[in-house]
């Protein structure tokens, strides 16, 4: 393990010692106030709610939560859509051992706020220990980890809380990736394997295979740099742990490829392939920071405080040197430089290539590669803060031209969209720059950090505390406002939702996007639903009345730029539209047509009396009987019947392979009806008809991380007692 930094840090050491203990603490003050402020709704009973936080993350945690606490499955949620494989869709990390445990025993607001918060302390600890590993000073590695946890990337992109915690490994990962590849241990090896196991089944379970694919590009890179200390056999050990972690993760790994076989995203086009990608434009972040207004252009921050720019830029002075860390310069700067390619997505080039193989070609949004850059930037960042606290003596005036860089740019950008705003042919970018006065407060910080740098630079030791904390301001200032919570009650009660719905369901409007899930929230059911896995469907539910009959829509919401009724309804103050006759939960009709292409036939099905299916059906001419709803529950419907003659059950719940139906306790077909709807044949009489959603891919997938877990502990188990014992475990940490 590395010794104590005072042996490092210049040549008096007493001075030097007391240094290292004043950036400490202000590093470590300066995140606990930054912590302090993002986690202020653990103290003030609220939640965050913005964008997706609200519109899909709390209300599917909300049905998962319910049904934890009922003993009851979440695998398929009746509410969104025309019910759907939620547990596939993924995005609700429903396996996760930190999930069950958080909703299954703690209130559902404390829950979220936790799964939430938690991300950030684990990886402000895994970059800081990352950085250690990399022999850098400790008040270097934790100013570092500051940066990386409360700047650029992860504050602005809070609300997706799935890709801030699964990137929140990727730290985890670098560091026993150098352990399993570096350590003279035998046995330190096969733990640090272990934890590999263990951080890629942690990220696989949280469900948002994109991520998790940013974070392998991350990994395979340090590999790349890691190539020549490779011991034997450390490369095949490093991927046996890989392919067991994400055998482990197997439970929500293949529900997720089942779910995308049959979504929309089963063959994406190129332009949904590319959307989402970062504008070249947003560069300008890094040196001016305040220039463009983040509430119109969207896509995630790069910024990470001017003091990493400035920081940055000081690396390219010849004669300053990163200490120990000057080994891994080149390679950051080429992680950098392919996390900003790969995020510029249509802009970069190279992403339309990528974007075409197998698997990648089913993700979007080039612009969550951001987290690539931003570790790589504030790693340079970190090593380049290093160097400041070992330099010794003066650097002359003349060698640090390029740190004046950062602020001569900040400078010439905002001056010239200032210039440039006035116009009224002025690109759409310069019309969205901030007032006058912001834009030159970002100007006023990049000329504060390169001032404090230089002043460092030149010997003045005690500006580096100074850095530190303009450092935590400034990334407070930055990321932590317009955060809006509150409470769960207040939330659930701003969701608008009709009166006397009764059993049926609602189509909620999709703008503003963070209202279109929440009448879930209030037990309401609802089309078409906000996910990212939308099941491909037959029928069109959202202007078409005749699709929303069939679904059981009593309501829809009014707005403009949809159909004529709903935009004139919306003129009139009509919030809600009634759907005439909406058909019931369940019922049962005596006539079958046989239609391959069901949204075209649609229009001239009599629906109330008839249904169209993919296959001749034989039913019997005559009244229909009646169906009542005995037990309606997610993923299990039970009915009763009772009919003169043969008939055909249809239920208002969406046909998924994997329904199992039973008449009378004997298994029967289940039958997609109007391409969409559960349906089944009954016999004339009264019958119960139990329908239960079975997933294959559940029960294969869960087989597959029963053998992954045995596996893991009986090769784990080989390699520890076949190994000699550790004379120092500390070295973990060196």
């Amino acid at each position: 393990m590395e010794q104590p930094d005072k042996a490092d840090i210049g040549s008096d050491g007493r001075t030097a010692l007391r240094l290292s203990k004043w950036l400490t603490l202000v590093v470590v003050l300066g995140s606990l106030v930054l912590f302090a402020v993002l986690a202020r709704p653990l103290w003030t009973g609220t939640l965050y709610i913005e964008d997706d936080l609200g519109a899909f993350h709390l209300p599917i945690r909300h049905f998962y939560a319910e049904r934890l606490r009922a003993g009851e499955s979440f695998l398929w949620n009746p509410d969104l859509g025309l019910g759907m494989y939620i547990h596939g869709e993924g995005q609700g990390g429903m396996c996760h051992p930190l999930h069950l445990l958080l909703y299954r025993f703690l209130p559902l607001d404390r829950a979220f706020t936790l799964e939430l918060l938690l991300n950030y302390p684990l990886l402000f600890v895994s970059f800081y220990l990352l950085m250690r590993r990399w022999r850098l000073c400790r008040s270097a590695a934790l100013f570092g980890a500051m940066m990386l946890a409360f700047g650029g990337f992860y504050l602005s992109s809070y609300m997706h809380m799935h890709i801030v915690a699964i990137m929140a490994h990727a730290p985890w990962l670098l560091f026993f990736m150098d352990i399993a590849t570096r350590s003279r241990v035998p046995r330190l090896a096969t733990l640090a394997s272990l934890g590999i196991v263990i951080a890629t089944a942690s990220q696989l379970l949280l469900g948002y295979p994109q991520a998790v694919y940013v974070s392998l590009i991350i990994e395979g890179l340090y590999l790349v740099h890691l190539r020549r200390d490779l011991r034997a056999g450390r490369f095949g050990s490093i991927c046996g742990a890989k392919l067991l972690g994400a055998m482990i993760a197997c439970i929500q790994l293949v529900p997720t490829w089942d779910l995308v076989a049959t979504s929309l995203r089963a063959e994406p086009t190129e332009a949904f392939r590319v959307s989402g990608s970062l504008h070249p434009v947003n560069l300008v972040q890094l040196v001016a920071p305040c220039l463009l207004d983040r509430a119109r252009i969207g896509g995630p921050a790069l910024y990470a405080g001017s003091a990493a720019t400035v920081l940055v830029c000081l690396l390219m002075v010849k004669r300053f040197r990163a200490g120990r860390a000057n080994r891994l310069v080149p390679w950051l700067a080429m992680l950098a430089i392919v996390g900003l390619v790969l995020s510029l997505g249509r802009y970069g080039v190279v992403y339309g290539w990528i974007s075409r193989l197998p698997l990648i070609r089913h993700l979007r949004a080039p612009d969550r590669h951001v987290p690539i850059f931003h570790l790589a930037w504030v790693s340079l960042a970190a090593a380049s803060f290093h160097g400041l606290t070992q330099a010794k003596g003066k650097m002359r005036w003349r060698e640090l031209w390029p740190v004046g860089l950062a602020p001569l740019a900040a400078a010439v950008v905002s001056g010239t969209f200032l210039a440039l705003r006035s116009y009224a042919d002025a690109s759409p970018w310069v019309v969205q720059t901030n007032s006058v006065v912001r834009v030159t407060g970002g100007v006023v910080l990049m000329f504060i950090a390169a001032g404090l740098v230089v002043g460092a630079a030149r010997g003045h030791r005690w500006m580096l505390p100074l850095l530190v904390a303009f450092t935590a301001l400034d990334l407070g200032a930055y990321g932590l406002r317009h955060k809006p919570t509150e409470s769960l009650a207040q939330f659930v009660a701003s969701v608008d939702v009709p009166e006397n719905v009764g059993p049926y369901r609602i189509t909620t409007d999709t703008r503003p996007m963070y209202l279109c899930n929440g009448p879930t929230m209030k037990g309401y059911r609802v089309v078409p639903g906000y996910v990212a896995l939308r099941p491909a469907r037959h029928l069109s539910y959202f202007t078409d009345e005749t699709p929303l009959r069939l679904a059981g829509v009593r309501f829809i919401q009014t707005r403009y730029g949809a159909t004529k009724a709903l935009a004139e309804a919306a003129e009139q103050g009509v919030k809600w539209l009634e759907i005439p006759n909406p058909m019931p939960r369940a019922r049962l009709v005596t006539h079958a047509v046989v239609s391959d292409t069901p949204n075209r036939d649609i229009s001239t099905c009599d629906i109330e009396s008839a249904a169209l299916v993919d296959r001749p059906v034989d039913l019997d001419a005559g009244e229909a009987g009646s169906a009542r709803v005995t037990r309606d529950d997610p993923g299990e419907i039970r009915v009763t019947t009772a009919s003169p003659g043969r008939q055909l059950l249809v239920l208002t719940e969406a046909y998924d392979d994997d329904w199992h139906v039973a008449v009378d306790g004997t298994p029967v077909s289940a039958l997609p009806v109007y391409g969409d709807f559960l349906g089944c044949v009954v016999e004339s009489g009264e019958h119960e008809i139990q329908c239960v959603f079975r997933p294959r891919s559940f029960a294969l997938g869960k087989r597959i991380t029963l053998l992954g877990i045995a596996l893991t502990i009986s090769a784990f188990a080989f390699l520890w007692f076949g190994t000699r014992p550790a004379r120092q475990l500390l070295f973990l940490i060196s």
